[in-house]
């Protein structure tokens, strides 16, 4: 079985070829005023259970550079077993690759945010701040 530490260990290189900086178990790339932030969460119930988020920051709501999940306006997470399979390290690095091209600028994420495509655990002043930010000065 692949161990927590193993994809901990193989995904730090591969994240860190992508240009994002880790901390323990979070990732984070700056990208002009967001962050794209990837961490693993331990399950408080099961050692053999652990998730994935996805996150973005948008550094004029947090008043700061977002360095963490808390501070992610934007969020999506998945466990580490999907429809009783293991995700690898490859599945993982292409997925955190599919967030950033999905959702790492802000213009796709005022699109997204006006097309009512972003995800679910989105708060509702990011949803405003992208929906009602003035496209001429950018």
């Amino acid at each position: 079985m692949y161990l927590l530490n193993d994809i901990i260990q193989d995904l730090s290189k591969v994240l860190k070829l992508n240009g994002y900086k880790k901390g323990r178990m979070t990732w984070y790339k700056k990208a002009g005023k967001l962050s794209i932030v990837f961490a693993i969460q331990k399950s408080q119930f099961c050692v053999n259970t652990w998730y994935y988020s996805f996150g973005i920051g948008l550094s004029d709501l947090a008043k700061k550079e977002v360095t963490s999940m808390t501070d992610c306006q934007i969020q999506y997470r998945i466990d580490n077993v999907v429809n009783g399979i293991m995700l690898t390290v490859d599945n993982i690095s292409q997925l955190v690759i599919k967030w950033e091209k999905m959702y790492g600028t802000l213009q796709q994420l005022r699109i997204c945010a006006i097309e009512s495509r972003l995800p679910l655990q989105t708060t509702s002043a990011a949803i405003r701040y992208l929906t009602s930010v003035d496209l001429s000065v950018l």
